[in-house]
């Protein structure tokens, strides 16, 4: 915690991000090889007509990024990680906007295109929610 920081609820969670996610190619064409009656060194030449190389197929999807406890404090909300996993920091004054939900949390940062989305039980989930909005009014964002 920061110097003049205070933790008002803590729970365990895991942190869930939207990926982009390569699946590989689709649409490739083989097309049709004509012969030609033209030899280079030795070895005829052919022309080919119809290939192409089709296009990347992409899927976004929901991949867990890190775990560890989430803390909202008087200044931000903060994901303390466990060993091996990353942390994240969103100060109360980056936070566009947030959703609670049965299992979770969605909070959307200035700045960001996707949201972090915490896993949550639900009782954890609408505790953090309303300890969130709390702190948020006093913070004045």
């Amino acid at each position: 915690m920061k110097k003049g920081e205070t933790a008002h609820y803590r729970t365990a969670t895991v942190l869930k991000e939207l990926k982009t996610v390569n699946l590989g190619y689709s649409g490739a064409s083989h097309g049709v090889s004509i012969p030609l009656p033209i030899k280079v060194g030795g070895f005829p030449v052919r022309y080919r007509v119809g290939q192409s190389r089709g296009h990347i197929v992409k899927h976004d999807e929901l991949l867990e990024t890190s775990s560890g406890d989430l803390i909202v404090s008087n200044q931000r909300l903060f994901l303390n990680p466990f060993a091996g996993h990353k942390p994240l920091s969103v100060p109360f004054a980056k936070i566009a906007s947030f959703h609670v939900y049965e299992n979770g949390l969605e909070v959307w940062q200035d700045g960001k295109e996707r949201p972090y989305l915490f896993v949550l039980d639900a009782t954890a989930s609408e505790i953090c929610g309303l300890c969130l909005s709390k702190m948020l009014e006093a913070a004045g964002t």
